[in-house]
């Protein structure tokens, strides 16, 4: 009955709309990606590490696990249209429907949930187009368990390569700490991306802010318009951050050391700051566009102005011009010899008397 009805009103309607149609009257735990299937296959990796090395390996689509060679282990899911593996995957890590189901789901906001065998933490990585300056955000889930940490991401884009190259030195805290770290770092790095995707909007609203006070166009407004949306895309997908973090701070989950609860508040501070300076740019786009529009009305009032004094100076040159065009007999200043330069003298006198008159009271 829904599908009918809404089919019916959205003809031209978007692949990813489609999808999220298909839904419509479906069971709870009902598998279906929602979001834009990438090309190539799903990708498997695990890796197993501790304090002694970390090995990587590939696995094909059938997902048997090889036993594991160290105390830890990160398996990476590159891509979610393949729910018959996703649905596996989650039968062989006793992951629950409804968690597959937001799993796939990439139009699900971030969000933290405590299940009681894991973690599941979901987060919007924004990635940044900068030719045309387009902002899209793929949809990641992480699932902690006891010294195994699961993730799936929609594209085989590998947002955590420096997260490895990371664990990869001898040094590396992931190493040293619990799987409950290596989560952590996951979440800071989108912190960073976020960071990162503010800085870009904060030198975007300086160059236009400059532009606008130098030479205000009507392009800007589209611009001023664009950089409000992307601000707000951003806001709206950063905002769960806040509750994740504070959740994870809070010192009372099972499956999060004290050990590193000092880069867990850390973390809930950058988070806190990050949120801060999102809203400022909002503030200040639409600063921006009030400026744009006081300039604007400045500048539509010069012209008025303008033209207004020429009005008021034509106005007794054309009294003058109608007085004497009316061609009447009895006209005695039609026949003396010098009226034509006399009026003209006195129209002259007027406008130039009027012009002084604006000068002196500072109309222009």
């Amino acid at each position: 009955m829904y599908k009918k009805v809404f089919s019916s009103n959205l003809h031209a309607a978007t692949s990813r709309v489609r999808k999220l149609m298909q839904k419509l009257g479906t069971a709870p735990g009902t598998v279906i990606y929602t979001g834009k299937q990438p090309p190539g296959a799903v990708n498997v990796h695990v890796t197993d590490f501790d304090e002694t090395g970390v090995k990587r390996l590939t696995l094909d689509t059938s997902f048997s696990l090889p036993p594991a060679e160290l105390r830890k282990r990160w398996i990476q899911v590159s891509g979610l249209h393949n729910t018959d593996l996703i649905k596996e995957i989650g039968l062989k890590m006793h992951i629950p429907s409804l968690v597959l189901e937001d799993v796939v789901n990439s139009s699900h906001p971030a969000k933290i949930e405590i299940q009681d065998k894991f973690l599941f933490v979901i987060l919007k990585v924004p990635i940044f187009n900068e030719p045309t300056m387009e902002i899209h955000f793929e949809h990641i889930s992480v699932l902690l368990f006891e010294n195994l940490i699961v993730s799936f991401q929609e594209s085989d884009m590998f947002h955590f390569e420096s997260l490895l190259y990371r664990m990869q030195q001898p040094e590396s805290r992931m190493r040293r700490y619990g799987c409950e770290y290596l989560m952590y770092s996951m979440i800071d790095f989108v912190v960073d991306t976020y960071t990162f995707l503010a800085d870009v909007h904060s030198e975007q609203l300086d160059l236009l802010e400059d532009e606008v006070m130098s030479s205000p166009h009507g392009n800007h407004v589209n611009q001023i318009h664009d950089l409000k949306q992307r601000i707000a895309a951003a806001k709206k997908a950063c905002r769960p951050l806040r509750t994740i973090a504070d959740t994870l701070s809070s010192g009372d989950l099972p499956l999060i050391s004290n050990s590193i609860s000092p880069y867990l508040k850390d973390l809930r501070d950058h988070v806190n700051g990050l949120l801060d300076t999102i809203e400022s740019h909002r503030e200040s786009a639409s600063m921006v566009m009030d400026s744009y529009l006081s300039l604007m009305s400045h500048r539509m009032n010069e012209i008025m102005k303008v033209l207004t004094m020429m009005s008021a100076i034509f106005i007794p040159l054309g009294f003058l011009a109608g007085l004497y065009g009316m061609n009447f007999d009895h006209m005695p200043e039609l026949h003396f010899r010098y009226a034509y330069y006399t009026v003209l003298s006195v129209m002259a006198s007027l406008a130039i008397g009027m012009l002084i008159l604006f000068k002196v009271k500072k109309w222009f």
